[in-house]
């Protein structure tokens, strides 16, 4: 796969950036003075004795980073990417130290702000009214006729039902004087 060659060459430059036979050098030779200090072997063996032994290999490790390092780490990347393909959303991002509820509060917030934003402006890029304008003229007249009498039906039930109310309230007030 393309994408597993590219993280691996993006690795394997940080690696040769990281002029690793300059650090195995330098940590080899601090690692080797370590282990044999307080020795017989530490009378013997000098700082230049112990460079031009592992200066080369250092040198030799680059080399083979230089020449072979891309197709060393190349399967190792694509089994980690088959790793990550296989998980879901909720364990990546557990194993990024977030979890699904911030997230979902960070979209939330994201979509408010958005809404805030620019909501005023996409209702009126929607043009509702020619919309309603548009569906009502492509009903048919009886359609209409029927949806008309339907609402009128209930508002004016509400009418009937307020009048009725209003006229008990007005019945009972002449009562009382």
């Amino acid at each position: 796969r393309l994408a597993t060659k590219k993280i691996a060459e993006k690795i394997a430059d940080g690696l040769k950036k990281m002029k690793i036979g300059e650090l195995i050098a330098t940590e080899g030779s601090r690692i080797i003075k370590d282990k044999i200090a307080g020795t017989f072997l530490n009378m013997m063996v000098n700082d230049t004795l112990i460079q031009s032994i592992i200066k080369p290999i250092g040198a030799e490790a680059e080399k083979y980073l230089e020449e072979h390092g891309e197709e060393k780490i190349e399967p190792v990347v694509a089994e980690e990417l088959n790793q990550i393909e296989q998980k879901k959303v909720e364990e990546l991002l557990e194993d990024c130290g977030t979890n699904i509820d911030q997230i979902g509060t960070a979209l939330q917030k994201g979509y408010e702000e958005i809404i805030q934003r620019k909501g005023k402006e996409f209702i009126d890029s929607i043009h509702i009214s020619e919309i309603v304008k548009t569906k009502i003229q492509e009903m048919d007249v009886l359609e209409v006729e029927e949806l008309l009498l339907s609402i009128m039906k209930k508002e004016l039930n509400a009418v009937v039902n307020l009048g009725a109310v209003i006229g008990f309230v007005i019945g009972c007030v002449n009562l009382l004087f």
